[in-house]
């Protein structure tokens, strides 16, 4: 067992935070919702951002829609 003094220290900074969050937080898979369907569209956004795993970032009605 190591005493206070051989033990290794860091300071704390947001950097260290941010990359320990990065590593031990459930991370989420973006989702853009490309659908022509109106209801369909908002149906899975619905489902999806009912779920766990999802972040739904938009929504477009066609793909010329999506890339712009």
């Amino acid at each position: 067992m190591l005493n206070a003094s051989e033990r290794y220290t860091e300071k704390v900074t947001p950097a260290l935070v941010a990359c320990l969050e990065s590593m031990l937080l459930p991370r989420k898979i973006g989702v853009l919702i490309v659908e022509d369907n109106e209801l369909m569209r908002h149906g899975l956004r619905a489902v999806l951002e009912h779920g766990e795993g999802f972040a739904v970032l938009g929504e477009a009605e066609d793909g010329v829609s999506a890339i712009e």
